[in-house]
């Protein structure tokens, strides 16, 4: 408290938020997303950041299928037109009445594969990342993508709200944008 009655935030909040950052672990926050979209949608699921004109597959899960898209191991990949390119090139916070854009790619970064991708958020609101779920061409039919497009919103919420940023109850809602 200070002299003329008024309070100010002291020294111990900012030791409280350093101590927080760091023992703030992403990847116990990512894993358990990506494991449940696998899961849930029986494809890989890759959680992506964008650093400059490219993107990093920060962490990955495998399709629990014998048939799936494999990522060769490659530390950054220019951004491009597929579903997590254009996530991580245009992510914008949707506003309170705005539903959660979902992007959904084929063919584009390579001949045989498929996906779909929306923006995760931090505090801020900033962009942490894209969620993708991928695989092969054949098993993305609208249907399937429109299931995919509802896992990765929910997921997407759940995973920003972790991170600091409440996104509004109308994003629980995917708009699929086809690529």
């Amino acid at each position: 408290r200070l002299n003329d009655g008024d309070y100010q935030l002291g020294a111990k909040l900012l030791q409280l938020g350093t101590t927080y950052r760091a023992n703030f672990r992403l990847d116990q926050h990512v894993l358990p997303a990506l494991e449940h979209l696998a899961a849930a949608t029986q494809e890989s699921a890759t959680f992506h950041i964008r650093e400059g004109d490219r993107r990093m597959s920060l962490f990955r899960v495998e399709s629990p299928q014998a048939v799936r898209d494999v990522v060769k191991a490659a530390p950054m990949v220019l951004l491009d037109e597929t579903s997590t390119g254009r996530v991580l090139k245009t992510a914008t916070w949707p506003g309170p009445k705005e539903r959660m854009t979902v992007y959904s790619s084929s063919g584009v970064y390579d001949a045989q594969t498929a996906s779909v991708s929306t923006a995760v958020f931090a505090s801020g609101p900033t962009l942490a990342g894209a969620l993708t779920v991928s695989g092969p061409i054949g098993r993305f039919g609208a249907a399937h993508v429109r299931e995919i497009a509802t896992h990765l919103a929910a997921a997407a919420c759940r995973l920003s709200a972790a991170l600091g940023a409440a996104l509004p109850v109308s994003a629980h809602t995917p708009r699929i944008v086809r690529l």
